[in-house]
């Protein structure tokens, strides 16, 4: 069995999230595009080649020549086709958040149980004799009963799932977890999905109720759907609920692994905050910095630190001033005053503490061009002034030159396929609608080959 540590599992459950919450909307703008110009295609063709027959305010009855029916039924279903796949491409990434869970479940109970393999003593997964003389080791035979457990475990219910750790830990995960019965009702309209399309059952509304969802507009037999926002939040609570599970048993069952622990923890929020997740960012570091022990008091401030970023980040300064005010930062060193002074816009003294960190070698000039913690800082004379004289160039025209180069090379790449967009545009407008339908159809034929 390949080794693994937590952290491996976090960071790649994290990946994977990441790829499908920002591939959502790029794939269902794509599919919305060309569902378009099929739906015009097709009006447009009837319109060309058909006789009104019937009309009111809502809809047109088209009446077309045998020898042109094939073509507009193939046209009817393609775009009927590809507006359902609008409403069932959200729901089937939501299905993915969830197996991403649950893949991520099974992947952390690996790790642990390969790590302590005492934690099975108890288990009653049981080998026949016959099944152990199939094995060609006494380890093959461990990794069977332990694949055994996990899967016993996997095939219950989410709610099922943190009852049995709860119980075989010691621990109260749910105690606090405000999005419990978010995470509830999500996963339980995953199972709609998967097995009945969708309709709403005597059993989801039986689980929601059992866990405080609020379900008083829902009924038997409704049909749910996934909306961008209901995806968003998803994401948000699939990603909250299962870096905070991997974390508090990281620390229950594995101490002597807490300077590892914090030190993930940490950089799961440092990049949720590069990458602008602010909201999510700063629950994780509410609960980074609200667990009972940290390997040491840099890390916690390291913490406070960006929790206070992702306040800043997030408009919401008040908060930002009163995670720094839980702490005394007088007696820390100069990057925790430079990065408090940065956060209380202190611009001179906080060019004169850059200055100090830059020159004892605490801070390089690619940390100080990256850490969003500089973002509004890089913008003042101050900085601009302290830049200048720390690396002998100019920061402003610098950026200005490598944004502009940046974005230049990125129309070149992209305004190709604009080009090809563009030339496609006055092509159709010299085309008939029928050699559009013909082009639009190509397109999809490719896309399915």
């Amino acid at each position: 069995m390949e080794d693994k540590e937590i952290s491996d599992v976090v960071f790649e459950f994290i990946e994977n999230m990441d790829a499908l919450n920002q591939s959502a909307p790029f794939v269902l703008s794509v599919v919305a595009t060309v569902a378009s110009k099929m739906t015009k295609a097709h009006a447009e063709y009837l319109e060309k080649y058909g006789d009104i027959t019937e009309q009111d305010d809502e809809r047109k009855l088209y009446s077309v020549p045998i020898e042109r029916q094939s073509r507009v039924n193939h046209l009817r279903e393609q775009s009927g086709s590809l507006r359902t796949s609008i409403r069932l491409i959200p729901r089937n990434f939501l299905v993915s958040f969830v197996s991403e869970f649950d893949c991520f479940l099974g992947s952390l109970l690996k790790v642990i149980y390969t790590k302590k393999p005492e934690l099975l003593n108890d288990s009653d997964r049981q080998i026949t004799y016959t099944e152990l003389l199939a094995f060609d080791s006494l380890q093959d035979a461990k990794d069977q009963v332990l694949e055994k457990e996990v899967e016993s475990i996997l095939r219950k219910s989410h709610a099922e799932h943190f009852s049995i750790l709860e119980n075989k830990f010691g621990l109260k995960l749910r105690k606090g977890l405000d999005i419990w019965s978010d995470f509830i009702e999500i996963t339980e309209r995953r199972n709609l999905f998967v097995h009945s399309n969708g309709i709403v059952s005597g059993q989801y509304l039986k689980v929601c109720k059992q866990h405080g969802v609020d379900i008083e507009d829902v009924s038997i037999g409704d049909k749910l759907t996934v909306d961008s926002d209901y995806l968003k939040r998803a994401y948000k609570v699939i990603y909250e609920i299962s870096v905070k599970l991997a974390h508090v048993l990281w620390r229950k069952i594995f101490p002597d692994e807490r300077e590892n622990a914090d030190n993930n923890l940490n950089d799961v929020c440092f990049n949720l905050v590069s990458k602008r997740k602010n909201t999510l960012a700063s629950v994780l570091l509410e609960f980074a910095i609200s667990l009972p022990k940290h390997h040491s008091d840099t890390i916690k401030r390291m913490m406070a630190i960006n929790l206070a970023q992702a306040y800043k980040r997030s408009d919401k300064c008040e908060k930002c001033m009163e995670v720094l005010k839980r702490f005394d930062w007088s007696a820390t060193g100069y990057e925790f005053k430079l990065a408090v002074s940065v956060l209380n816009e202190e611009h001179e003294q906080s060019a004169k503490l850059l200055k100090t960190v830059v020159n004892a070698g605490d801070l390089s000039e690619q940390e100080v061009v990256d850490w969003p913690l500089f973002i509004e800082f890089r913008k003042t004379e101050e900085f601009l002034d302290a830049y200048k004289e720390l690396f002998d160039k100019d920061y402003a025209q610098q950026e200005e030159l490598i944004k502009e180069e940046f974005d230049s090379h990125m129309y070149s790449i992209f305004s190709k396929n604009e080009e090809k967009n563009e030339t496609e545009k006055i092509n159709v407008d010299k085309q008939d609608v029928e050699e559009v339908a013909e082009e639009i159809e190509r397109e999809l034929e490719e896309g399915n080959a």
